[in-house]
């Protein structure tokens, strides 16, 4: 069941870390309801604590590779293909492919902007290109 627009929503002021900031307005706890109005709660929000950036050259094309080798828990990654690539480099499931008209995953083509992938584990992701040492470039944040 929606709630009727309250001004005195948009001057509570929260002094809470863990808040969100949406259109000027900042909001410690969100709540979704279904369309039966049972309430949804996505607990607390939390604000990623730290970025790091890499890079994964696939050294052998035609074959999917992880991302990083071990466990990277983290909220989520942006992705992009890098600028000096040859072709384009496709990530995804470690079913991923680039091969010329039988691409699965997400194709990524040098110079597009970045994508973003909410993920928990930065491990969980494969990359595969048409050219060997193509890369992605990637920041996650966690």
């Amino acid at each position: 069941m929606p709630y009727p627009y309250n001004s005195d929503l948009y001057s509570e002021r929260i002094d809470n870390a863990e808040s969100l900031e949406v259109g000027g307005v900042r909001l410690k706890r969100v709540v979704l309801f279904t369309a039966d109005g049972d309430e949804i709660d996505l607990g607390p929000i939390t604000t990623p604590s730290a970025v790091t950036s890499g890079r994964k050259a696939v050294s052998s094309a035609g074959t999917a590779e992880r991302i990083v080798a071990s466990s990277t828990p983290c909220k989520y990654v942006y992705l992009s293909a890098a600028l000096g690539n040859t072709n384009p480099v496709v990530v995804g499931g470690s079913g991923v492919v680039a091969a010329n008209n039988t691409q699965a995953g997400i194709v990524l083509i040098p110079g597009n902007d970045p994508i973003r992938v909410d993920i928990d584990d930065l491990n969980k992701l494969y990359v595969d290109a048409q050219t060997n040492n193509d890369a992605v470039c990637y920041s996650y944040f966690n």
